[in-house]
């Protein structure tokens, strides 16, 4: 038996007819959105399940979904129109998704829970019921990040004591918050699942609420922490700590777009995520001080990475090394330049795992010398680099590693900017050039001793 749903937002959209299981696979995915609670902070206010509903069902009726099997139809055929109609509801909502997270913000209107990460930024007193919490600045920046990394106790175990405290606490409030707008007519037993679900996406974050959207949705929470001082929700008391860095992603003039080595005749140029300025921060790495521009490259979860990517990131690092044309310059002298390459990932793992990758990549080019050259692994023909070009350069291509996070006070093992976390990780890009290729030649040596850093 099939049921028909009409799309109650418009009187001019057709109607649906879906299967049982189209429909509660639809339903399924919706409640999905609905309870997490957290897809607000995403789309800038609260998105019922009756308004995501009809709004995916809109969306599904305008874009066209075949007809079900006609009665008698053969079992093989009747199975593959279902199959492509299941394929087209799936694909469908991927979409739909997509379409809310690359429109942070947009249709606050719709009635539901204030953006959490705003009313973060805005106060430190909370209250549901006559429940009041007051949040100490550590706590605050720690419930920033949690809710858009994810995080369970233990990773905010770095915490003092008193702000752990805190932030548990908040989370519970956040929980029971969300219930009590369940309304009468939801079960004991279900509000009591809907917590479990909630807790679990407090656990995973933003970024991971709906998987065929995470990029998108990382590379915006990403640039909302970067802007978050810059441009500060109305009435808000920012915590100072994210004062240490503001994005010029959206600034026409940034370096953030380039052609790639291998793809001189394709005109669509390759681009950065996010260029960050470092501000008034403190804890920089070796390579980096402040007024640098940083372009980061986002990556949320372990296959994010791509290899030819990094490849392209290094031939046009090696460029703005060299003085060549390039959208960077590792000197730091052309602050209207990249100073530097960061990886941005979702958690201290895959900052890791980017590392390793990075360093796996590494050994495989310079394991390709032959007659002072090096075979880059791009292109057909393959691009080639000057080893003695590359060694005498190593010292100016710094790429680095970070995640959402803060350091553990007292404790070393990384560099704090802003709501960042840049890891040490053992080999850095310089140190694996050298010990390949050796140090660079005394001439250049003398030269970098007379020219200080501007």
């Amino acid at each position: 038996m099939a049921d028909q749903v009409m799309d109650a937002a418009s009187a001019h959209t057709p109607p649906l007819t879906l299967t049982h299981p189209e429909a509660r696979a639809i339903a399924k995915r919706i409640e999905v959105l609905d309870q997490s609670g957290l897809f607000a902070v995403l789309t800038g206010g609260g998105k019922n399940r009756d308004v995501l509903v009809r709004r995916f069902l809109a969306d599904l009726a305008e874009s066209g979904l075949e007809a079900l099997p006609a009665a008698g139809q053969d079992t093989r055929t009747a199975t593959d129109i279902l199959n492509r109609r299941g394929k087209r509801i799936e694909d469908g909502f991927r979409d739909f998704v997509r379409a809310l997270a690359s429109k942070p913000g947009a249709e606050a209107d719709i009635p539901g829970p204030a953006p959490v990460l705003e009313a973060l930024a805005r106060r430190g007193t909370f209250k549901v019921g006559e429940t009041e919490i007051s949040l100490s600045e550590p706590a605050r920046i720690e419930l920033i990040m949690i809710l858009v990394r994810g995080g369970s106790p233990s990773s905010f175990a770095a915490l003092p004591p008193a702000a752990r405290a805190e932030v548990s606490a908040m989370l519970d409030l956040m929980v029971r918050d969300y219930s009590s707008r369940l309304g009468s007519d939801v079960s004991p037993e279900n509000i009591a699942a809907i917590q479990t679900s909630l807790r679990e996406m407090l656990g995973e974050g933003i970024v991971n609420v709906e998987r065929s959207a995470k990029g998108s949705m990382f590379e915006h929470m990403v640039e909302g922490l970067l802007k978050l001082a810059q441009n500060p929700p109305e009435g808000a008391d920012v915590p100072a700590i994210f004062a240490q860095v503001s994005s010029e992603t959206a600034n026409a003039s940034a370096p953030r777009a380039f052609q790639s080595v291998d793809q001189i005749n394709d005109k669509t140029p390759r681009k950065l995520d996010h260029i960050c300025r470092i501000g008034e921060a403190e804890d920089l790495p070796a390579g980096l001080k402040q007024g640098d521009a940083i372009g980061i490259d986002s990556k949320n979860g372990p296959g994010a990475f791509s290899p030819d990517q990094f490849r392209r990131y290094l031939y046009e690092m090696l460029q703005g090394a060299q003085g060549k044309p390039s959208i960077f310059d590792p000197s730091g002298a052309d602050q209207k330049k990249l100073r530097a390459l960061m990886y941005m990932a979702d958690s201290p793992e895959n900052a890791r795992h980017a590392h390793a990758e990075v360093v796996k990549i590494l050994r495989e080019i310079l394991a390709t010398e032959s007659g002072g050259r090096l075979r880059l692994g791009l292109g057909d023909p393959p691009v080639e680099i000057d080893a003695a070009v590359l060694r005498d350069n190593a010292e100016k291509l710094n790429v680095f590693f970070a995640h959402i996070g803060q350091a553990a006070a007292g404790k070393g093992g990384g560099h704090q900017l802003g709501p960042f976390m840049i890891e040490n990780l053992g080999s850095t890009v310089p140190e694996l050039i050298r010990e390949v290729l050796g140090p660079p030649a005394v001439v250049d040596r003398e030269d970098a001793a007379k020219t200080p850093e501007r």
